[in-house]
């Protein structure tokens, strides 16, 4: 496939990047997804390790690579692509392209070159469709096969590589891939310096205009033939850069330096070979081919269900490779139940020990969820991901979080019980079978609100510090309005019925504080001197319950709380799936 070359606009115009892909053509950035021919012997090279000989596929791999096939896209191309934006303080629009054309044909690696400010980016975006600058007046035409293309037909056939891809490292490069392919999308990206001479075409930018546009193999005799002979010992490309280049001229030399680009410029409008370019983009135009057709075969091989099994067969891969996504979480939870079982250790039935049961509960129930701060980095390295994807037209923001969402289940459940099986037992809580579990379920709602907040803040501010800061910021508030460090019939009224109510960590705690004292009693001690009310001085012991009232919980509400758990849970996904869908960068 045509695969361009993109010099990189941030570094020095002597610096190249190669974007080399085993799949059908694409100018500039823009990747369709399936090859019609095999690359040349001399690109190969570069796709050893991402490639499989065909004699050594197995079944199943032969079955794999059906995907990278290309049986829709013979030639894309593009006619008159303009660009200008409004220049700050003057009256003339700014032109950043200037009626470029080109075309690539399946199996071709086209190479895009120019100094920095060329306009190589911008007609990367323009080709993909994307937006190329706020404000921007853009005209031009798509084609593909000969027949013109809308944004969302050329989506529907078609992905796009950025120059920045965000990619999960802890994927293999088969797997990634594999992955991209059944997503309906495939690349490889490999920077080089020196790989001029593997492509087949070459497009010149400088100033957004065309210098020229053509084989590779012909770029010598053009030039020369203007006047501009290619040092036979100096790298081809280095020169064409310098040549078209006036970022680095001294003042002085400007001008004769625009007169230079001038002069290439304008030959290349009343060269031959623009003129065999513009045929070819007519006789391509003659042809006839069914879009629509074809956009929706490419829609029906890519299935919500079949999208949905592939993000999760990427998300499972990742989880368990990425030490960052669940290990170094489970680490920490596992010192946090280490910590708390041995400061809190073996707490007897005794009224002394009422107050330590209630902070043991209070802080296993709000630091497991304040330690959910740690899933934002693993998130946002997610939603990177989605961004470029969906950017692509392969998967929406439900496909995402319902993925997400079954993702984490498993490991939010293991580290549950995890840290569950050591700090309970240690701290010496309610010993029965029925109040250990119901302990889980308090605690694995728990980490499921917490972890569905940081996704929602995240997706709504995905920059790490500040995402960080709000959701630790969140936990505070939760923990202050929660009905511990100060009880709920002295809550300020305002917190209360602005804060409490949606409170996720407050329903945990009533509901590990029912669950821990709804049974049990507490002997008094020496002197029978009860701290709490009670009506059982003849055995000087104090009922559990006599505590829930102090705190103002209530026993029997346990599926209401649970219900109401659930709904933040979902709350929290709905605001997010919002965001989502809002924001797309």
């Amino acid at each position: 496939m045509a695969r361009p070359y993109d010099s990189n606009e941030a570094q020095s115009h002597q610096q190249c990047r190669l974007q080399t892909s085993h799949v059908s053509p694409l100018p500039a950035g823009t990747q369709f997804p399936y090859p019609t021919t095999p690359l040349k012997s001399r690109k190969e090279m570069h796709l050893k390790e991402a490639m499989v000989s065909p004699t050594s596929m197995t079944d199943a791999e032969k079955g794999r690579n059906e995907r990278l096939k290309n049986s829709q896209v013979a030639v894309y191309s593009w006619r008159n692509c303009t660009v200008k934006i409004k220049a700050r303080g003057e009256q003339e629009d700014k032109v950043i392209l200037n009626n470029v054309s080109g075309t690539a044909r399946a199996g071709e690696l086209v190479a895009l070159m120019g100094p920095s400010g060329s306009g190589k980016t911008t007609l990367l975006n323009f080709l993909a469709s994307r937006k190329v600058a706020t404000g921007a007046q853009t005209t031009g035409q798509l084609f593909v096969n000969g027949a013109e293309v809308s944004r969302e037909q050329l989506r529907k056939l078609s992905a796009y590589v950025e120059q920045e891809d965000a990619l999960i490292g802890s994927l293999t490069a088969r797997e990634t891939v594999d992955i991209a392919a059944r997503l309906s999308r495939t690349r490889i990206h490999q920077p080089s310096t020196q790989t001029f001479n593997l492509f087949d075409h070459l497009c010149l930018l400088s100033e957004g205009r065309t210098c020229y546009f053509g084989p590779i193999s012909q770029v010598n005799s053009y030039f020369n033939s203007h006047g501009h002979l290619l040092p036979s010992l100096m790298n081809p490309a280095e020169y064409l850069l310098d040549l078209v280049s006036t970022d680095f001229a001294a003042h002085s030399a400007n001008q004769a330096q625009d007169d230079q680009l001038d002069r290439i410029t304008r030959s290349w409008n009343f060269s031959n070979e623009r003129k065999a370019l513009l045929q070819a983009l007519e006789e391509q135009q003659a042809a006839t081919y069914d879009i629509q057709n074809e956009s929706r075969q490419r829609e029906q091989r890519a299935n919500p269900f079949s999208i949905v099994l592939t993000l999760l067969y990427r998300g499972f891969l990742k989880s368990y490779r990425d030490i960052l996504v669940y290990g170094i979480r489970l680490a920490m939870y596992t010192g946090l139940a280490i910590m708390m079982g041995t400061v809190w250790l073996r707490l007897k039935a005794e009224q002394d020990y009422i107050q330590p049961f209630i902070n043991a509960i209070f802080f296993g129930s709000a630091f497991m969820s304040f330690m959910a701060v740690a899933y934002v980095p693993a998130y946002l390295e997610d939603r990177a991901v989605y961004v470029k994807d969906r950017a692509n037209g392969l998967y929406g923001p439900t496909s995402f979080l319902v993925t997400n969402f079954i993702i984490g289940l498993p490991y939010l459940f293991i580290i549950t019980v995890v840290f569950s099986l050591i700090a309970y037992w240690l701290n010496g809580f309610h010993a029965t079978a029925q109040s250990f579990f119901t302990w889980i379920m308090w605690i694995y709602l728990d980490l499921l609100a917490a972890e569905s907040l940081v996704i929602f803040i995240s997706s709504v501010i995905p920059n790490f510090v500040i995402a960080l800061a709000l959701v630790a910021f969140a936990n505070g508030l939760w923990m202050s309005v929660g009905g511990f460090l100060i009880p709920m019939p002295l809550l300020n009224v305002f917190w209360k019925y602005v804060f409490h109510y949606i409170d996720y960590q407050a329903y945990v705690f009533q509901g590990m504080m029912v669950n821990e004292f709804q049974h049990r009693s507490y002997g008094c001690g020496e002197g029978c001197q009860c701290t709490y009310p009670t009506e059982r001085l003849d055995s000087c012991t104090i009922p559990g319950t006599a505590v829930l009232q102090r705190y103002g919980y209530a026993t029997g509400r346990e599926g209401k709380w649970v219900g109401i758990l659930i709904a933040i849970v979902v709350v929290y996904r709905l605001f997010a799936w919002v965001a989502l869908w809002v924001r797309r960068s």
